[in-house]
């Protein structure tokens, strides 16, 4: 999760508040062993449990 895609902006998916979004952040990281989003992450990509991809520089959140 990126600056670009902070709890507040996925949580304008409906049916996700934020505080979801912050809840299953947080049980990701445990189950990690992270101590930060970036570090959960990239646990994430190197067990193959993500796939990265690319987002473009131009994309903003909408508020």
């Amino acid at each position: 999760m990126d600056k670009h895609h902070s709890p507040a902006c996925v949580s304008h998916i409906p049916t996700c508040s934020e505080r979801t979004i912050d809840f299953h952040l947080l049980n990701a990281r445990r189950k990690l062993g992270s101590v930060s989003r970036q570090q959960a992450v990239s646990a994430a990509v190197v067990c193959g449990l993500v796939m990265p991809t690319v987002i473009s520089p131009t994309y903003q959140c909408q508020k």
